[in-house]
């Protein structure tokens, strides 16, 4: 294993000439700081730029509308998850800037999800991939708009950041053979944050426990592993949180489907192209099997191979040491596998194309990225050019990526529609005849907690934001229907009766169907 200050291979040199520790030291300076500045610059361009458009929408309501700061409002799931931390954090930000602007909600999402991309970096730098290549790899995923639901979406506050804690926990804790210390309590609050966040921490937990038995042994391996675990148990028996899926479990040929379709729209979403998809796909395949066979080399912190004439003995110890080099990449693979088969559980009912939501493919692009590049700087030590070849394909893919944020379905005109609905609640002449209770936009995805009387107790306490200019036409004559008519779900339908009228005026309280 080498240090991360000194990559296997550095792809900024020529073949012919090895670089020297000073050329090396001086690379990686640079490589780190056009990072750094990529990353910066990409907070402002998310928030202010590409994600301009964005506002509150869907699940963000439940945590305005529905929690608070009390026992059930943290400890209570969300569809499943464990909530807690988001909650709190919408629950401050909320108390500060209600609904006058999305901006600091959304740049909360987008500040995880660069604290994602830096540790992605780091892990790969940490299993020998050169710095140039690690930037250039961990930069495709600054941009990457197949994953905008993660990435600009407030409510994914909890997703990103499970995610994002719990990487943080691994640049942490994945350090080979260190002794343990007082940063891997730091990396055990994080592990405990990350799974208070959300579920996609749970796979990776499972990666970290493996790959820790492998490089430290043990003692680290439980130490980072079991309170994580016993706090998201401890937290299942408390809120009891309702997992099953109303069609039972899935076909073991659903969960095939799920992970094909999930891995394979994860690689085209990073290229953009099929034809770059499968050679990509195809020199991963090859670089992971040769990074998995090269020949073990001790260690200096290996020690002399146990004292035992056991075959098995001598066979764990040798499959350990050549392990080590490359566990932390594949064990990260292998999260994004467990992750694609727990969603499935929920979800397969709507067929394997569900695998490749914009929430999910973030996470398996994530999960996946430190073997793609492990794998590619494997291939560059039998041939140098191959490593800007292959990383190629996946620079060809950010200008797709770019325009993927202009989600076709929610993208900028849904999102100004809802605003203007929304925001003009409060102002329509409708409003003065419209019991607490009508729901002005009943989208079923909607909290039901976003009702008229919600938006009178929010003009009450200034949390809306001042409009001078007046209602659009459009806007007022919507919401004189939305605010008139009380729209609800029904499970039971009358039998119609067809009418010549076109004019009418039916009383209060008359039911349509």
């Amino acid at each position: 294993m080498t240090d991360a200050a000194t990559p296997l291979v550095d792809v900024a040199q020529p073949a012919e000439t090895p670089p020297s520790g000073e050329q090396t030291e001086r690379s990686s300076r640079w490589a780190a700081w056009v990072f750094g500045a990529y990353v910066a610059a990409g907070l402002p361009l998310l928030v202010l730029g590409l994600g301009k458009f964005w506002w509150f929408f869907r699940d963000d309501w439940f945590f305005i509308t529905d929690r608070d700061i009390s026992y059930h409002g943290l400890i209570d799931d969300h569809n499943g998850h464990w909530s807690t931390v988001p909650v709190v954090a919408f629950r401050f930000l909320w108390s500060i800037f209600g609904l006058h602007t999305y901006a600091p909600y959304k740049a909360s999402v987008v500040a995880l999800h660069l604290v994602v991309v830096v540790c992605v970096r780091a892990v790969m730098r940490r299993y020998g991939v050169g710095p140039w290549l690690a930037t250039v790899l961990a930069g495709v995923l600054v941009l990457f708009g197949a994953g905008r639901e993660d990435i600009l979406w407030a409510f994914q506050i909890g997703f990103t950041g499970s995610i994002a804690l719990m990487y943080v926990q691994w640049v942490i804790a994945d350090r080979d053979q260190a002794p343990i210390d007082r940063r891997d309590l730091l990396g055990v609050v994080c592990g405990i944050l990350a799974v208070a966040s959300s579920s996609p921490s749970i796979p990776i937990v499972a990666a970290l426990s493996v790959t820790l038995l492998i490089r430290r042994g043990w003692r680290a391996s439980v130490l980072h592993a079991a309170p994580p675990t016993a706090a998201y148990l401890l937290w299942s028996l408390l809120a009891s949180p309702d997992r099953s899926s109303p069609w039972g479990s899935p076909p073991v040929s659903a969960l095939f489907e799920w992970v094909e379709n999930g891995l394979v729209s994860t690689v085209d979403d990073l290229t953009g192209h099929r034809w770059a998809t499968v050679i990509l796909a195809l020199g991963v395949a090859a670089g992971t099997v040769l990074a998995v066979a090269r020949p073990a080399r001790p260690l200096p912190d290996d020690g002399p191979a146990p004292a035992s004439d056991h075959r098995l003995v001598g066979f764990a110890f040798a499959a350990r040491r050549r392990l080590r080099p490359v566990i932390g990449p594949i064990a990260l693979f292998g999260a994004t596998v467990l992750f694609i088969l727990l969603a499935a559980q929920r979800a397969w009912i709507f067929g394997p194309a569900a695998a490749s939501a914009s929430r999910y493919i973030y996470a398996y692009a994530a999960f996946s990225m430190p073997l793609v590049a492990m794998a590619i700087q494997e291939l560059a030590r039998r041939w140098r050019p191959l490593a800007p070849l292959l990383a190629l394909l996946l620079i060809i893919g950010v200008p797709y990526n770019i325009e993927r944020f202009r989600d076709p379905v929610f993208g900028p005109a849904h999102h100004a529609h809802q605003r203007d609905l929304l925001l003009n609640v409060v102002r329509s002449p409708a409003m003065a005849h419209a019991p607490d209770d009508v729901r002005p936009d009943p989208d079923g995805f909607n909290s039901p907690g976003l009702t008229v009387g919600f938006f009178r107790w929010a003009e009450a306490h200034g949390k809306l934001p001042e409009i001078t200019t007046p209602i659009p036409s459009v806007i007022e004559a919507e919401l004189t229907i939305r605010l008139g008519l009380d729209q609800d779900q029904v499970t039971e339908i009358s039998p119609c009766e067809p009418t010549t009228l076109t004019e009418f005026e039916p009383e209060v309280g008359t039911s349509f169907y």
